[in-house]
């Protein structure tokens, strides 16, 4: 038979022999260990927001004490090193930053200074069509539309995997098997043009070198027709 234990004070049935008390019971008063330590609780700061436990202003107006502690060493004579700002920084060169810049259509919202030097200067309002949607014109490979025309009868899925099949279900540029990749291999145009599907104009390429190839075409279009051949050919006479 198992041997029952009970709680000293009120007779209640506890698990083990080392309790003199339930969980109840121990909690209660000076029994309970958190009694009379004093612990430290969350009060108010002067501004009216919340502290944290461990210090004694909130975190907005201990960082307005901070900034005001590092101007008073700056002023004072015993600073280990010299702060200078404005045209005096050695970082300045023409104040870019500092000025406010506006759209340049509607030369009325404010826009950052990134979009205004690097970007179009345009702002979200302006840059949106009145449907609500991005501008396709603004979109850095944006061309002339050529990626909406349809594709002619014979493009389908049982075509594209007879080309990668045809390339070993590797990509031509970096030689990556399809099964390393995220998603199935590309069939490429190497002319760029949508109508031309003979084989000799269509390789298989990886996502990333799909999306290379998008820029700078005219290089990629002399490196498909003549740099490569030409590889082919001396593998050909070294084999």
């Amino acid at each position: 038979m198992r041997t029952k234990y009970y709680c000293i004070d009120c007779g209640t049935e506890i698990s083990g022999s080392r309790a003199k008390r339930c969980r109840s019971c121990s909690q209660k008063g000076i029994l309970n260990y958190r009694f009379g330590t004093g612990l430290p609780k969350k009060s108010l700061c002067e501004c009216g927001d919340k502290k944290g436990r461990k210090s004694l202003n909130c975190r907005k107006c201990a960082n307005k004490k901070h900034s005001e502690n590092i101007k008073k060493l700056w002023k004072s004579k015993n600073c280990p090193f010299t702060v200078e700002f404005g045209e005096k920084s050695p970082h300045y060169i023409d104040g870019r930053k500092n000025r406010i810049y506006y759209c340049k259509i509607c030369k009325i919202n404010e826009i950052n200074y990134y979009t205004f030097w690097l970007g179009q200067g345009r702002c979200r309002s302006c840059a949106k069509k009145e449907d609500g949607k991005w501008r396709l014109e603004d979109n850095p490979g944006w061309i002339d539309g050529k990626s909406f025309n349809p594709y002619p009868l014979g493009w389908n899925k049982t075509y594209k995997e007879q080309i990668r099949y045809r390339d070993r279900y590797k990509c031509q540029l970096c030689d990556t098997p399809e099964v390393e990749c995220t998603q199935k291999l590309h069939v490429h145009h190497k002319d760029y043009d949508k109508n031309n599907i003979r084989p000799d104009n269509l390789i298989s390429l990886c996502k990333s070198c799909h999306s290379k190839t998008n820029f700078n075409r005219e290089y990629w279009k002399r490196y498909f027709t003549q740099y490569k051949n030409t590889i082919s050919v001396l593998v050909k006479k070294s084999i």
